[in-house]
């Protein structure tokens, strides 16, 4: 079944009123409030995918919430920009999200187009769109959740962007080393640790640094923390101090 771990669970007993929740085969707002309990599972390829830039994953992700790939439905600008989704001024604005909106369509992740119902009489049909992400993977595995309650204004577009990158790593192990956020973003080593610091602040990231048998220093790796409730995160792990980790060397990466 195509997709089948893109189906998004939505917390209608928290969205009473039915202004705060928009089909956009009937309207063209976005959701002005984002409802706890509404998530779906996010492909890593996506997240991992360096075509992406920081902004259009932070869209795409938050559009996963909203919508399954069976619905259509529309990504209003300037009712995204009211709603921050993310932290205001930080490069989410009417035409950063229309370039992202744009981008993704051009990689294929959306199908966008005009429905048959126009904004006003002798005005420009609304445009809708339909999800077009890979699968997660018969076990799910190959996605992680995503829900619409992290999109409430706290992180910056680059914040959030590492952070949902960290979720789905590398894919070649648990950790992931800070080189690897700049390679796969583009941005430079001081922004990179810009990002990470504010993350691990709000406990959002565990930092661990890894040592081998003889106490020697390997690097720094990153790994975002285990959260249940939206800003309250698991308590960071305690820092390795150089000894084996059951039996084996702490960096278990290879």
């Amino acid at each position: 079944m195509p997709l089948a771990n893109l189906r998004v669970s939505y917390a209608r007993e928290q969205l009473s009123d039915p202004a705060h929740f928009h089909d956009l085969d009937s309207s063209s707002a976005t959701p002005n409030v984002q409802a706890q309990g509404a998530f779906c599972r996010f492909p890593n390829s996506v997240a991992r995918d360096k075509r992406v830039s920081a902004r259009t994953l932070v869209i795409l992700a938050y559009r996963c919430t909203i919508a399954d790939d069976e619905r259509a439905y529309g990504l209003h600008e300037k009712a995204l920009v009211k709603a921050e989704i993310v932290r205001a001024g930080t490069g989410l604005g009417v035409n950063a999200i229309r370039s992202a909106i744009a981008e993704a369509k051009r990689l294929d992740y959306i199908k966008r187009g005009q429905n048959g119902r126009h904004s006003k009489p002798g005005g420009f049909r609304y445009a809708t769109e339909r999800l077009a992400l890979p699968p997660c993977g018969r076990t799910g595995r190959a996605g992680r959740h995503v829900r619409r309650e992290w999109f409430d204004g706290s992180l910056s577009v680059k914040e959030m962007a590492a952070f949902l990158y960290l979720r789905a790593g590398t894919g070649r192990g648990p950790f992931t080393y800070a080189r690897e956020i700049e390679r796969r973003f583009g941005w430079s080593r001081p922004t990179v640790a810009k990002v990470l610091r504010k993350l691990i602040d709000l406990r959002l990231v565990e930092e661990q640094t890894c040592r081998d048998n003889q106490g020697q220093f390997e690097g720094t790796t990153y790994s975002a923390a285990s959260t249940t409730v939206w800003g309250k995160a698991a308590p960071v792990k305690k820092p390795c101090n150089g000894s084996p980790c059951n039996g084996k060397p702490c960096n278990t990466r290879n």
